[in-house]
């Protein structure tokens, strides 16, 4: 199934932002769209352009896909702090100028779990590194949870975020905290309200996602 040119335009938007946060309840299409934005990059970059490191705690949604491009599955907790850490002196050193690597490095988390940790200070820097220099340093991070009230998603993340994509949610306390308005949200999967940095106005994307 082709995108939509307004499906496509939409996602060449997110390619550019740095920290996309997206939130809804189990069922609202929030892995549908992010699949689909993975299967809009792999027609954007080649492999060896772009790599991809999966943070899924719940080991559901994104355990058994295998999309085109490099697929880095990080499973155990000793090795989410790593690769956390890892990422974390990688956006410096690409910032800094003081790695040539050019390769986009998309990283996806999967649910809040990782905020519940020792080592959560990490893992808020990584986000906000991000949201301030992936751009410049070709790096992007997705955060994807159906739990976005405080504390399980930090207020300085959502307040960061450089793209804040809202499905449909259980609580309209929970669009509040995300978007700061209860004002026309999603209803059904496919429908989504997005805001581009704090300065953009709220937008709504109406789309049946493919399957």
């Amino acid at each position: 199934m082709e995108n939509s040119p307004e499906l496509n335009d939409f996602f060449g938007r997110l390619d550019s932002a740095g920290l996309i946060l997206v939130i809804g309840q189990s069922g609202s299409g929030k892995s549908q769209l992010i699949f689909s934005f993975l299967d809009y990059l792999t027609e954007m970059y080649t492999p060896d352009e772009f790599v991809v490191f999966a943070y899924d705690v719940v080991r559901v949604d994104y355990w058994e896909k295998e999309p085109v491009m490099p697929w880095v599955k990080v499973a155990d907790w000793k090795d989410y702090r790593n690769e956390i850490l890892s990422n974390i002196q990688l956006i410096k050193d690409r910032t800094s100028g003081a790695t040539d690597s050019k390769q986009r490095v998309l990283i996806h988390i999967n649910e809040c779990d990782l905020f519940q940790t020792d080592y959560r200070d990490s893992v808020i820097e990584l986000c906000e590194l991000v949201a301030v220099n992936g751009q410049a340093a070709n790096m992007q991070l997705i955060f994807e949870t159906s739990r976005p009230a405080q504390p399980a998603l930090p207020a300085v993340l959502v307040n960061a975020a450089n793209a804040k994509i809202l499905c449909p949610v259980a609580s309209t306390t929970d669009a509040q905290y995300f978007l700061g308005t209860t004002e026309g949200l999603p209803e059904k999967q496919g429908q989504i309200k997005v805001r581009f940095d704090t300065s953009e106005a709220l937008l709504n994307h109406n789309f049946y996602l493919p399957r």
